[in-house]
């Protein structure tokens, strides 16, 4: 984990980024909802962008409130894509890596906008 990002956990504690930290159950959770809201966006690609537009919107103010910035999201980025190449080996192509990193900085585009708008 970036650990500028750490800092944003209210429950950290100036807790060391080790194995037990990433598995507490709390970092767990936020792990899960991040990948939901990853298959969530994909799902609501194309006709319903509207809907995907306003959900983004309001994630990027929150994530702004809690202390989360431009700059967190360029890792979040980078873990996600090497994770998806570490579950998908050789089937994550070129250009799948592509169409994912392009998906992603949509996702961060909407939320970074709008978390800077609220601040």
């Amino acid at each position: 984990m970036e650990p500028s990002a750490v800092q944003v956990f209210s429950f950290h504690k100036n807790q060391e980024i080790d194995e037990k930290f990433l598995g507490s159950p709390r970092v767990v959770l936020h792990a899960t909802h991040y990948m939901q809201m990853i298959d969530r966006a994909i799902d609501l690609l194309g006709p319903d962008i509207e809907t995907l537009t306003v959900i983004l919107a309001e994630l990027g103010e929150r994530h702004s409130r809690f202390g989360v910035r431009p700059s967190m999201y360029g890792p979040m980025r980078t873990a996600l894509i090497e994770t998806l190449e570490e579950i998908l080996g050789d089937k994550f192509t070129d250009e799948c890596k592509l169409s994912w990193a392009q998906m992603y900085d949509a996702i961060a585009y909407d939320m970074m906008w709008s978390g800077l708008k609220s601040l």
